[in-house]
């Protein structure tokens, strides 16, 4: 039996990703056993190559690899979901790294219907330099912080850096049609069975900044206005699908952020 599948997308991977991997081999393991199931999207033979042979170097046998020829990382996302084997999940970015307890302190604090997530700081090139990220700021006094998906409503804002049980991911799947927000769409689809949030200081999750990764170019306003309208639908419609279980203020809360989001990119940047 496998604890937790962790699923990692790589398109064009340069040697941050061997840095992520390396950080998930050398995983204090001491209560759960973990898969980790690379991704490359947009397939390559060269880069194809790489990662094998790295894999076959390191002797790592529990790292799972498959090649897609469709670039974009929800087709990645979408695939890891269906091949892991693990009862949580846990999606992690190729340029990311993490400390050697992550999963260990994480796992000590997992039930079903639970979101586990860890701290995150950023970092561009050395990890001993980070800067706080607005997960570090949930951090009132305790190592320990634990809520309601309202208290803790801005972690599924993204799907990075948490465990999530995959009873409660169920069939739901990530949108492809979209490159920006497909993170929330899916957090927010979700959490109906989400009954409460759980985060560990000490698990450290370092999210690498870099200027030319997909998230730093400039969308048209064209796109993000688009983009936004059809966010806000697929809220709504998820919303009304089970608005019985389904949080008023939680969806509310995510199709202002939207707007917010919309205004910053479109306006600010």
């Amino acid at each position: 039996m496998i604890d937790i599948s962790i699923v990692v997308p790589t398109y064009k991977p340069m040697a941050y990703l061997y840095e992520c991997l390396d950080s998930l081999s050398n995983q204090i393991t001491v209560s759960f056993t973990y898969e980790v199931i690379i991704v490359l999207n947009g397939s390559d033979d060269s880069y194809k190559c790489e990662i094998e042979n790295y894999l076959k170097r390191k002797k790592l046998t529990n790292f799972i690899f498959f090649a897609l020829p469709n670039p974009g990382v929800s087709y990645a996302r979408n695939l890891g979901i269906q091949k892991a084997k693990g009862n949580y999940l846990f999606f992690m970015d190729d340029d990311d790294i993490l400390n050697e307890s992550y999963f260990e302190l994480l796992f000590k604090h997992v039930k079903p219907n639970r979101l586990v997530c860890g701290n995150m700081k950023n970092f561009e090139q050395d990890i001993s330099e980070t800067e706080n990220s607005y997960m570090s700021k949930l951090f009132v006094n305790n190592n320990l912080e634990e809520g309601t998906i309202i208290k803790f409503k801005r972690v599924f804002s993204i799907c990075t850096g948490k465990l999530i049980p995959k009873s409660s991911i169920n069939n739901t799947l990530f949108d492809t049609k979209i490159q920006i927000g497909e993170d929330s769409l899916f957090m927010s689809t979700i959490s109906d069975k989400i009954q409460d949030v759980v985060l560990v200081k000490n698990a450290i999750y370092f999210r690498r900044i870099r200027l030319g990764s997909a998230m730093g170019q400039k969308k048209s306003f064209k796109y993000q206005l688009k983009n936004s309208k059809y966010l806000i639908s697929k809220h709504l419609n998820v919303y009304l699908s089970n608005f019985k279980n389904y949080s008023f203020i939680f969806f509310t809360v995510r199709i202002l952020a939207i707007l917010k989001g919309f205004i910053w990119r479109s306006v600010f940047r």
